[in-house]
């Protein structure tokens, strides 16, 4: 669309436990689109083995090996879409969880080679890795595990934070998928919630696979380059299969 840049948003992979079909389809839609900008909304990876959490050994996914899914997920972005500006959104599950461990243990923390954004080799591929993206002040993209969120009411972290700073909010984390539109004085102001790639039949701290909300889903944005405006266009996942502007990907 002329005058206006293609931005396309997802995130919450969770590689290992990843949802293999709808990666595969996703690549397939940015191959297609083109698309100016591509942001990865954080929780690439699981790193469960540096969480808190209880867990047995069996459980666990070695960190190497999650890095290198990564490294290989990345190429795979930079194939399909090789002149695309690329970002990664800091998060909880990988950014939070290796910062923790470096404050406990005082001498890794000024090692270069111990940061998120090294160990995922953004600097290799041209990936950024950025706290939040913000278009003009109109649009704000976050990860958003500063607040849990709620797969009951998939919007109300998202509307929270754009009532707070006046402008549209694309959150992630919570892994559900919701949009609302409001009225301002700003103008139009969207809450935006959007979905993991984590097949919920892999993810080791799901009981079931029926959860409430679990849901895959990506944005498509048109930013104009003039003036402090943008439009959404939401894709979801059913039975494996989405449309985005009109064209059936399976």
């Amino acid at each position: 669309m002329k005058g206006y840049k293609k931005l396309i948003a997802f995130g919450d992979e969770h590689l290992p436990t990843a949802h293999a079909a709808r990666l595969r389809i996703l690549l397939d839609v940015i191959e297609y689109e083109k698309p100016d900008i591509i942001i990865s909304g954080g929780d690439m990876i699981n790193c469960d083995c540096l969480s808190d959490y209880s867990k047995t050994h069996d459980k666990l996914v070695g960190l190497q090996k999650e890095l290198k899914q990564a490294h290989a997920w990345i190429e795979s972005i930079n194939k399909v879409a090789p002149k695309a500006e690329k970002v990664l959104l800091e998060d909880n599950h990988f950014f939070r969880r290796l910062a923790d461990k470096m404050t406990r243990e005082h001498w890794l923390s000024d090692l270069e080679d111990m940061k998120p954004e090294n160990q995922l080799k953004l600097n290799k591929y041209g990936w950024t890795a950025q706290s939040e993206y913000n278009y003009k002040d109109v649009l704000l993209i976050m990860h958003g595990d500063g607040s849990g969120g709620s797969s009951a009411n998939p919007v109300n972290q998202a509307r929270k934070d754009a009532n707070k700073y006046g402008i549209t909010v694309v959150r992630f984390h919570s892994h559900c998928t919701g949009f609302e539109l409001h009225k301002n004085y700003n103008g139009e102001v969207g809450a935006i919630q959007l979905g993991t790639f984590e097949d919920a039949q892999k993810a080791g701290y799901i009981k079931h696979g029926g959860l409430n909300n679990w849901t895959t889903s990506f944005g498509l944005f048109y930013l104009s380059e003039t003036a402090k405006e943008f439009f959404f266009v939401p894709s979801y996942f059913i039975n494996d299969k989405c449309v985005l502007n009109g064209r059936l990907y399976k």
